[in-house]
């Protein structure tokens, strides 16, 4: 053991040293580890430089930092060059979108992008501004362009950036080009052949053009398009009194005009985190999905008495929600918002005749089953996908090639993305800002909250209890315990949970599900991932997921309950998830 790690060392420092060799690389950024040589850092040259930055199938994400394993213009210059390449390669039209968020380095990793592809002699569209993921998407299907490139790490930590690969249908990137991104990525061992022109001889040259203000206006429309009661927002939407924070982002501009626009006259921008500011000042992490990123907005609702508090995160495609009733805060799950955002949607729908027999809703195989009763009860499609839009969207292209007939009406997530409308082609957080508000305006306008509408979708389908367990584990060492846990679990190590045995285990890596009860194998179709699903003799299920693009494992737990007056059911399943939670954290620390 000993030594093979003296050899690790070894191999880490001779990438070290040729980093600091390599005359490419600006003085500065070989000063940064020539530094580190001499401090004798092994653990941050060993996190620098034990592996290669991956190009994964979302693109690249990492902490900021010269090395082959950080974020900095050379593995962005990479990154770009290995799109270039595959877009060369397809014969593809010279035409690329590139966007960036409010993260540090964002606006100028955004320009080396527009620099490379300048070199390759591709066009790109950039906005003048920050702009959320969606309004990237929205461009290249605006342009018809070939690819796009999102400058952004969404809501990971204030040291991370990254890079989001697009494709020509305005969705992230999927097989196969992909896997020819990344094999290209790959094979790039000499940086002199990636090649970086002048921005602005670029922009004279005409090889970088800025977004006209007609593409931001047209992006504005296709989300007025898909309110379905505009007169109730015209005529009463000075009723709803709502708080949201862009969390320094890039939804203050976006989110604000548009509600303006439609009617929301008490739209009120929480000014304490209203400004883009890369370092997050006034949060720990930038993520909707936590209670404590909404907690300065939550004030001011309370404050103001409004009825919601909203937030989205530094690229606006996620949207987290607080609710006030009567001074008591609820602070909403993605699959509870989405929940919502349905039933509003089919019930409205129907009412107007609008609700049609192949509607679609789609949602990845992790987000609560309560869509598949709503889809029965409505008698429309839902289908489920792997876990990210680009998955949703993949489904969308597919059926478009295909000349199908769909409606689409949704599709959504857990971990707080939705997607209300195809012309993005990924989540998009400025649309469900204000589709949350339009709903929550037309349930008021009802005398409704909407904890209570949520009882009413309980007792109308069912209490599904969906929660979700995620654990992080930082670093090289981080990677084995997740490999390690998933392998346990593959192994069916773990029997049983909260006294009920495993009956059954899905493995979407290998496509082949293992009856536990009956000693039976069988095969099913699915798109291949590194995703589980145990299912136990009571009716408990969880899914477990390593996140694709964060040191982080996913577990997500999904529990029905049928019987039982709703409020002995909220407490059963309270009761049960935690229980759930506590085992599956030990099984994690022994792994």
């Amino acid at each position: 053991m000993h030594r093979k790690r003296g050899l690790m060392n070894q191999d880490i420092m001779n990438k070290a040293h040729r980093w600091i060799e390599t005359s490419y690389f600006d003085e500065a950024d070989r000063e940064e580890i020539k530094s580190l040589l001499e401090q004798n850092n092994e653990n941050e040259l060993t996190e620098r430089f034990y592996k290669d930055l991956e190009f994964g199938t979302a693109g690249l994400r990492s902490i900021m930092g010269m090395g082959d394993n950080r974020i900095n213009k050379y593995t962005i210059r990479k990154a770009t060059q290995a799109m270039a390449e595959t877009i060369l390669k397809y014969k593809l039209d010279k035409k690329v979108c590139v966007s960036y968020d409010s993260r540090n380095n964002s606006q100028f990793f955004a320009h080396e992008v527009c620099r490379v592809f300048a070199a390759n002699e591709i066009q790109t569209y950039i906005y003048r501004e920050l702009t959320p993921v969606p309004m990237l998407s929205f461009a290249v299907r605006y342009h018809q362009a070939s690819a796009g490139v999102m400058i952004t790490a969404s809501h990971n930590p204030i040291e991370y950036n990254g890079f989001k690969a697009f494709w020509s249908d305005g969705a992230q990137i999927t097989p196969p080009y992909d896997k020819d991104i990344i094999n290209v990525y790959q094979n790039l061992n000499n940086w002199e052949q990636i090649k970086a022109m002048p921005f602005d001889d670029a922009l004279e040259k005409g090889l970088v053009k800025y977004n006209s203000q007609e593409v931001v206006q047209s992006y504005y429309q296709a989300i007025k398009d898909r309110i379905l009661i505009p007169e109730l927002l015209k005529e009463k939407g000075s009723l709803l009194r709502v708080i949201y924070t862009p969390i320094h982002g890039t939804g203050k501009k976006p989110c604000l005009e548009l509600a303006q626009e439609i009617g929301l006259t008490q739209f009120s921008l929480l000014q304490s985190q209203a400004e883009p500011d890369g370092n997050f000042p006034t949060v720990k992490s930038p993520n909707p999905e936590y209670p404590e990123a909404l907690k300065l907005a939550v004030e001011e609702m309370l404050k103001t008495n409004a009825h919601l508090a909203l937030g989205t995160d530094p690229d606006t495609d996620r949207l987290g929600v607080a609710v006030n009733v009567n001074s008591e805060i609820t602070y909403l799950t993605g699959n509870q918002i989405a929940a919502l955002f349905l039933y509003y949607q089919l019930e409205l729908r129907q009412k107007k005749n609008l609700l049609k027999k192949n509607s679609l809703i789609l949602k990845s195989i992790v987000t609560s089953e309560i869509q598949d009763e709503m889809a029965k009860h409505y008698n429309i499609q839902v289908e489920n996908t792997l876990t990210g839009f680009k998955w949703m969207a993949n489904n969308l292209k597919n059926k478009e090639d295909k000349g199908l007939d769909f409606d689409f009406i949704f599709a959504s997530e857990e971990s707080y993305g939705f997607m209300g409308h195809s012309d993005v082609r990924d989540k998009d957080g400025v649309c469900a800002v204000i589709q949350m508000c339009e709903l929550t305006l037309f349930f008021l306008n009802q005398d409704k909250n909407l904890i209570q509408v949520l009882d009413e979708i309980y007792e109308k389908f069912g209490l599904f209890y969906d929660n979700v367990l995620s654990l992080n584990f930082e670093g090289r060492a981080g990677i084995d315990k997740i490999l390690r846990i998933m392998d346990k679990l593959r192994k069916r190590e773990m029997t049983s949970v909260c006294e009920q045995r495993l009956i059954k285990i899905s493995d979407y890596q290998n496509l082949i599900t293992y009856d536990i009860a009956q000693n039976q194998e069988s095969t099913f179709e699915f798109e291949k991932s590194n995703l589980l699903c145990l299912e136990f003799d009571n009716g408990i299920k969880f899914y477990a997921r390593p996140s694709g693009t964060e040191p982080k494992i996913k577990f997500y737990f999904m529990l029905k309950f049928t019987e039982g007056d709703l409020e002995a059911r909220k407490e059963k399943a309270q009761k049960l998830n935690q229980e759930l939670q506590n085992e599956l954290e030990k099984f994690c620390e022994k792994a």
